[in-house]
């Protein structure tokens, strides 16, 4: 049997199942269901062009889907309820890059 888990990298969340995504998924967190997620998507809110670059990261264990996160990478932190931009000014003014960065947070919501 196999006991390796194996991650794969996703640009695109219609490239996971939303069966499987939102079984990873408590019921009281709607925010990280996939029906949520891909609506960011479609609608534009996520994506390159609105500082939300989704990479969704899957892990699998004998085929079964396990484990699944999003990393953000952001060129700003516009659309974030927690502003750094003083952190980004202080890495400027001292000759070094703040961003991009990559962030694991739920877009576009004040929710814990």
């Amino acid at each position: 049997m196999d006991s390796a888990y194996y991650v794969t990298l996703h640009d695109d969340l219609s490239k996971i199942f939303a069966q499987e995504w939102n079984a990873l998924v408590s019921a009281d967190n709607p925010f990280w269901e996939y029906e949520f997620l891909r609506n960011l998507e479609l609608s534009g809110s996520l994506g390159k062009e609105s500082g939300w670059e989704a990479h969704y990261f899957t892990a699998r264990k004998a085929g079964e889907l396990v484990a699944a996160l999003v990393l953000y990478v952001k060129e700003n932190s516009y659309g974030e309820f927690i502003f750094d931009f003083e952190w980004a000014r202080i890495h400027h003014q001292y000759g070094r890059h703040y961003y991009p960065k990559g962030i694991v947070a739920i877009p576009f919501t004040p929710v814990t």
